[in-house]
């Protein structure tokens, strides 16, 4: 290490064997082109000396070296000193090496050096981190009270300036004299550490109040006016060194928290280089440990291909290591035939990587294992071929699995066409219900346009009657507006109530009823209907036909059934109600079973179950007997709210045969499965 520029300034130097002694306060010097500066200590990277601070010397003294080759000098305020030691010091701005000339002992190791942190990510961030707290909360600071400082001069300012158009006003001839009234005026606005000037529009100085503002300060003016022109100028000074000072003391215990900060971090840099050797020597067991207890195994090979190496992860796959040893993978008991090798060998013979080479071997237990191999080839310094490298795993569970899967995958393939079938249903069936939906609609609106035609024909020829056609005739005209008012009414009735059915918003006030009773009541009801068609109704009903139900809807039940049934009835045919004991559900529930025959074409097959459902009414439509389709639809939801069943069968003498079984006792939580 060569020292040069030494800078003693007449104190007392002292370099003996590496160790050196600095009578005195600062010591500078340049080594090999590194500015460093060292306060009373020097680390040397070889001789490991340190100077320290012992005192002031006296002017004059001399610089002593022993163990080397430099002549003693006075001391000068410039000297110039060698001293050649094996040294190599390593720092952010150069590298350097000096061989030594020296003939002591084996110098101790080098520390490194402190400037060698600088270079280090963890020392910029906290000399980042550093200077940012000592920069910006006073720059932020400073800023926000120039700024407060700045505004307040300006308000003042202005305030002033309307002080002194007013005393203009009174006076426009004399105010130039009149020192003592602006005074007056501007005292209270005034702050009493500002300097206020009032000068007229020529430059003239009217007035100043206050003592002068100490540099820096700032300042503000506003015009004053005499009937709308300017005939002077308001200026107030104020300093802004108190602010200054508050930011250079903020800067100060801010510049003092970023040292706090910068210095673990530098130390934490130092540490961590002082633990990288111990932690290279640790993570190398650690990974020869994850090595050995790995589920896959290292092995290395010759130049001739046979194994030198295998790590202990070969014998928890049931082959013994030793076993190995000396022996080409080829001169395994592995189930290859020789063509089987042939690709492997030829990436081997070209020096070649290969990766997931897999293999089926017998163990000594007689057990067959399969093995996946990856390796790399290696080489020597001087680029020779020296063997291959690489990992190995058992994949036998994996092989096990892809036959399994294998084989169920025919069975896969059937549940993906079963589910493709399901998947067509549904389309199917999705499509089926937009059909449904776009002809009720159609209905729907025959349905509804037909009454309001009767409305409407009916009230224009009353009303173009009226005076002219006898009470007969006129009542023969409200006759079909009511009917036809009536039959309206009755199919919006039907809307709601299947609306709220749907949502679940009907209220049922279930209660003790006698089903055969309810059943008299509206055949009665229906009596003009059934003459009208010259149809017959037949009721048998055993004894006890209790249920618990809600009787308006179940009444609802009743007369949709049997208006259905009058619709697709023959003139002069018989609509038969038969009521006897049932059982229903898997738990054989008490029920009653109400059934409703009669003559008519009876119902398609594939329209059985489909005629309940919403938006679809049956092909039978098409004969004349007319409807909205909403009548059975309400049935189902009505008796499923009971929880009870419906369903539709054809008569073998011919007809349809709709059935519905209501539970003879109230079953709020009983499901049904239908």
């Amino acid at each position: 290490m060569s020292v040069t520029n030494t800078f003693a300034h007449g104190f007392l130097v002292e370099v003996q064997a590496g160790k050196v002694a600095c009578v005195g306060i600062v010591l500078e010097a340049e080594v090999d082109g590194i500015g460093a500066i060292i306060n009373g200590s020097l680390e040397c990277r070889q001789a490991a000396g340190r100077a320290n601070k012992v005192g002031q010397g006296a002017h004059g003294g001399i610089l002593k070296v022993k163990h080397g080759s430099i002549a003693s000098h006075p001391v000068r305020p410039l000297i110039l000193v060698k001293c050649l030691v094996r040294a190599r010091i390593v720092d952010r701005y150069s590298t350097s090496r000096a061989m030594s000339e020296m003939t002591d002992p084996p110098a101790r190791p080098m520390l490194k050096a402190p400037l060698e942190g600088f270079a280090k990510p963890a020392f910029r961030v906290g000399l980042t981190v550093a200077l940012f707290l000592a920069l910006f909360p006073p720059a932020i600071y400073f800023l926000i009270e120039y700024g407060r400082v700045t505004e307040q001069v300006a308000t003042e300012a202005r305030a002033q300036a309307n002080l002194a158009s007013r005393v203009v006003a009174r006076n426009p001839a004399g105010w130039t004299v009149a020192a003592d009234s602006l005074f007056e005026a501007l005292v209270d606005v005034r702050h009493p550490a500002h300097q206020s000037q009032v000068e007229s529009v020529d430059g003239a100085l009217i007035l100043t109040t206050g003592s002068p503002q100490p540099w820096p300060s700032v300042a503000a003016t506003a015009d004053f006016l005499s009937r709308g022109t300017a005939v002077g100028v308001v200026t107030v000074n104020a300093s802004i060194r108190r602010e200054i000072g508050e930011a250079l003391l903020i800067s100060l215990g801010s510049g003092l928290l970023g040292l706090l900060i910068f210095f673990p971090f530098y130390r934490l840099h130092l540490a961590s280089l002082r633990k990288a050797g111990s932690a290279l020597a640790l993570s190398e067991e650690r990974f020869r440990v994850l090595a050995m207890i790995s589920s896959d195994w290292v092995w290395e090979q010759d130049a001739d291909f046979r194994f030198t190496d295998m790590s202990s992860g070969l014998m928890r796959a049931g082959l013994i290591n030793t076993s190995t040893l000396g022996k080409t993978r080829w001169e395994l008991p592995i189930l290859f035939a020789e063509n089987d090798w042939v690709a492997h060998k030829a990436d081997l013979n070209a020096h070649r990587p290969f990766s997931d080479l897999e293999y089926p071997i017998k163990t000594e237990e007689g057990t067959i294992h399969w093995f996946s191999i990856s390796g790399a080839p290696t080489f020597d310094a001087a680029g020779n071929f020296t063997g291959y490298r690489g990992t190995g795993r058992d994949i036998t569970r994996a092989k096990a699995a892809e036959a399994e899967l294998r084989e169920h995958r025919d069975h896969l393939q059937e549940l993906v066409d079963a589910r493709t079938a399901d998947l067509v249903h549904a389309k199917e069936t999705a499509e089926r219900a937009s059909r449904a939906k776009s002809e009720f609609l159609s209905n729907m609106s025959h349905e509804l346009r037909t009454p309001l035609h009767g409305i409407l024909s009916g009230a224009r020829l009353g009303g173009d009657k009226v005076g002219k056609a006898d009470e007969v005739r006129l009542r023969e005209y409200f006759r079909i507006i009511h009917d036809s008012g009536s039959r309206l009414l009755i199919l919006l009735n039907d809307l709601l109530d299947l609306s709220k059915l749907e949502a679940g918003r009907m209220v049922m006030h279930r209660q003790a009823m006698d089903l055969e009773a309810l059943v008299h009541r509206i055949a009665l009801e229906l009596h003009a209907v059934f003459e009208m068609r010259n149809l017959q109704l037949l009721i048998q009903a055993d004894a006890d036909m209790q249920i618990n139900g809600d009787p308006e809807r179940i009444g609802q039940v009743v007369r949709n059934l049997l208006s259905n049934a009058s619709k697709y009835s023959p003139q002069g045919g018989t609509i038969t109600i038969s009521l006897d004991k049932a059982s229903l559900g898997v738990d054989a529930v008490s029920a009653v079973r109400l059934r409703v025959e009669d003559e008519g074409p009876g119902i398609p097959e594939g329209e059985l179950e489909s005629i309940f459902e919403k938006f679809v009414q049956s092909s039978q439509t098409t004969t004349g007997a007319g409807g909205t389709g909403l009548g059975l639809a309400i049935c189902h939801e009505i008796v499923l709210q009971h929880c009870g069943m419906i369903y539709a069968e054809n008569r073998a003498a011919g007809g349809a045969c709709l059935t519905a079984l209501l539970p003879a006792q109230n079953l709020d939580s009983y499901e049904i499965n239908h």
